[in-house]
């Protein structure tokens, strides 16, 4: 191939990082590797647990849902591209995804949290609060984690989540900043990387993106639409552009009934942090 020809598809993939090779490993259940970065690319292979590979450089392609593609070589030469997520530096232990944890219970009395396993009843673990709880506002499980609520005057909430596998408090959950008395456990993403909070009314949600190693989280505003995990770090999901974004109407009135009003959204894509725009738009049905 001619060297203006591969100048071209690099301009077109985005290249992002130079080509210093680095020892990875591959982690998933069937994860794909291709002939081109893009996920509509041949898939000549499939690689499930840990699997050691050599990065060779990461693309990012604005044509794909999973924009930061990674070139690697595996331990017998073959080479190929992995959607980034599935790679690994190889100092970071694997990802314990496939642990089952008890389905918890909750109980409470003045400055206490008492979590009980909800198939034999057992107490596992009493949490004291430092002031006295006027009742349990709500509390979810997902996985190992879990999200506690609680009210200690009838305009106040506190709350934080546990860890099971832990069995402490891995974070407080700040007052000022997030809604505690709407606020839920929403999702987790593939290879438990993220949590999503969700809070708000109906007219307006915020999602809470928190980074479980860190325990720093990203905020979206005024998201309506569901966020669909499609790899470890990265999720889709729609949102509202803002008028100075788009060429197109913010709104439109249903043409029988103009008591309907339809609005614009656009597709986006969150990977570790970073918002990538999209040209995919639909209008939904506003209440």
């Amino acid at each position: 191939m001619k060297k203006t020809n591969i100048m071209y598809i690099l301009l077109l993939l985005g290249f992002v990082q130079s080509l210093k090779s680095q020892n990875v490993y591959i982690f998933g259940e069937n994860v794909n590797l291709r002939e081109n970065a893009d996920e509509k690319s041949k898939s000549f292979k499939k690689i499930s647990g840990k699997v050691n590979a050599t990065l060779l450089g990461n693309f990012e392609n604005n044509n794909s849902d999973y924009r930061i593609w990674s070139k690697i070589r595996l331990e017998d030469n073959l080479e190929g591209y992995v959607y980034s997520d599935f790679i690994y530096d190889s100092s970071i232990n694997t990802p314990q995804i496939n642990t089952i944890y008890p389905e918890i219970e909750f109980k409470y009395s003045d400055n206490n949290i008492i979590l009980i396993n909800k198939v034999n009843k057992a107490e596992i673990e009493t949490l004291s609060t430092t002031k006295k709880i006027k009742y349990l506002n709500r509390t979810d499980q997902i996985n190992q984690y879990l999200l506690i609520t609680y009210s200690i005057t009838d305009y106040e909430y506190l709350g934080f989540i546990y860890d099971l596998s832990k069995k402490k408090i891995v974070f407080e959950l700040p007052e000022n900043t997030i809604d505690l008395m709407t606020c839920g456990l929403q999702s987790i993403s593939p290879h438990n990387l993220f949590l999503i909070l969700d809070t708000g009314t109906s007219q307006n949600r915020q999602k809470y993106i928190i980074e479980i190693s860190t325990w720093k989280f990203f905020t979206l505003n005024n998201i309506h639409s569901n966020l669909e995990w499609v790899a470890p770090k990265t999720f889709v999901y729609f949102e509202t552009p803002k008028k100075n974004e788009t060429k197109l109407p913010i709104r439109k009135v249903d043409k029988n009934n103009d008591k309907l009003q339809y609005v614009l959204q656009e597709k986006r894509i969150w990977n570790n942090g970073r918002i990538f725009r999209t040209t995919k738009t639909r209008y939904v049905f506003e209440e």
